[in-house]
């Protein structure tokens, strides 16, 4: 009888054991090809090939997602493994030889891993499609969804599952290796040292956790430039801070209750404390891990609803109307509303506007009319042209007091200009004689930016 044999069977006669294991591991994977799937499908992919942010945010959320994959299977199967130990001492008491044991553990890892792989693949497909075809929706798309089996997500997910699980059966195997005997049969009896209080750790905890918040609130101060470098401070200060502020005040608190001989001499509680101080390195690194988890999966959701709520709300700015024309006489109107109708498509409003584009200067700052200059086309309009245009989009209305006023329509005003507000500023026109001043500056346009980069 081979290895992988014997690694069936014993999987077989451990089918209780195995069970939640099993499980865990499946869930992780479904996840895990649920997101991959989501990124592949044709449907999701035409939603976003314009945006490369948004690329850049799901490749970033899927690094991120098999770090915590990473972390749950390795987790998982050390504490599979720590109820294995009596069974493995029983083999080399039986006088198993240790490179036979380590074989037998790693075929085992790897057999649940593979059956794990497969079950979740397939619990995927038919999930990923519904998570998919929910997030169009929510997302209030125009595109049609449509059910897709991916083989490059399902290659992708086998090679991402396949080398962790490969080096979760590596360490299986060493931990034969890595005990004694009498650590295997007797290791869950075993004492840790037990944890002292040091103020000066205490105190780096707080100044390292201080130090990545403040870093992390002046990013934007420092540059763009500097985002890899200042990533990398905050990382380090945060989970270095974590991991000291739990190990060190969850031992301050423990000996805080453990001086108050009223509550410490009660009932069980003696019995209770004394266990928790001698287990606390393993159940301290758990709870630092589980906060800094919790804490990255909650600023990844805050950072995705931002993206998503300042990407809707730019293109709204950017786009106000759903469609538009540059008109050459009414032979193109009438082609453009047949072919509106051809796809039964209904108008709910419709106006027409004219303008005029001029070559234009403010005075002392720069506008954006597609890059950051100081004279460029800008697009004039009448005002009642504007004001009918505002009234069909919400906008406010204009009332100007004299030709020597303008009003600026800009999308692109809350961060391509020098200062917020160029109200009060000059306009020269080539040709025109100076003393144009704009009297309101506003961010919006009624067309696309595209079209009209600065209206006025």
């Amino acid at each position: 009888m081979d290895f992988l044999e014997v690694s069936k069977r014993s999987i077989k006669r451990n089918v209780k054991d195995y069970f939640l294991y099993f499980i865990s591991l499946v869930g992780s994977i479904i996840i895990y090809f649920t997101f991959v799937s989501i990124k592949r499908n044709e449907s999701v992919v035409a939603l976003l090939k314009e945006s490369d942010k948004v690329e850049t945010t799901f490749t970033f959320a899927q690094i991120l997602l098999i770090i915590f994959l990473t972390i749950f299977i390795f987790y998982c199967n050390s504490f599979f493994l720590r109820k294995k130990k009596k069974e493995i001492a029983l083999y080399s008491l039986l006088g198993i030889r240790k490179e036979e044991i380590a074989k037998l553990l790693f075929y085992e890892t790897l057999l649940v891993g593979a059956a794990a792989s497969v079950l979740g693949i397939i619990s995927g497909l038919f999930i990923a499609n519904i998570c998919a075809g929910l997030l169009v929706k929510l997302m209030g798309s125009a595109f049609t969804f449509t059910f897709t089996i991916s083989f490059l997500s399902i290659v992708e997910v086998l090679i991402a599952i396949g080398a962790i699980f490969f080096i979760a059966s590596w360490k299986s195997k060493k931990l034969i290796y890595e005990h004694r005997l009498v650590e295997l049969l007797y290791g869950d009896n075993q004492k840790e040292e037990a944890p002292t209080y040091s103020s000066k750790k205490a105190k780096r905890a707080i100044v390292l956790l201080i130090t990545g918040y403040i870093i992390a609130l002046l990013t934007q101060a420092f540059g763009f430039g500097a985002i890899f470098i200042t990533g990398l401070l905050i990382f380090g200060c945060i989970v270095k801070g974590t991991f000291l502020l739990f190990e060190q005040y969850t031992v301050k608190s423990l000996h805080k209750i453990k001086g108050d001989k009223t509550k410490y001499w009660n009932g069980t509680n003696i019995l209770s404390i004394s266990s928790l101080f001698f287990r606390i390195k393993g159940n301290v690194k758990m709870l630092a891990l589980l906060s800094l988890l919790s804490a990255v999966t909650l600023c990844t959701i805050g950072i995705s609803s931002s993206m998503y709520y300042g990407a809707k709300k730019t293109a709204t700015l950017m786009n106000p109307v759903s469609y538009e024309y540059v008109t050459t006489g009414k032979e193109l109107d009438k082609k453009v509303r047949k072919e509106i109708q051809k796809h039964e498509l209904g108008i709910k409003n419709e106006t027409s506007v004219a303008m005029l584009s001029m070559q234009g200067k403010i005075e002392g700052e720069q506008i954006l009319t597609g890059y950051l200059i100081g004279n460029g086309n800008v697009q004039v309009i009448k005002v009642s042209d504007y004001n009918k245009s505002a009234s069909m989009l919400g906008n406010k209305q204009v009332i100007l007091g004299s030709e020597k006023e303008v009003v600026l329509l800009d999308p692109y005003k809350s961060y391509n200009i020098e200062k917020n507000s160029l109200e009060g500023n000059d306009v020269s026109f080539e040709g025109m004689k100076n003393g144009i001043t704009i009297v309101d500056h506003r961010e919006e346009t009624i067309v696309s930016a595209k079209l009209a980069p600065v209206g006025l």
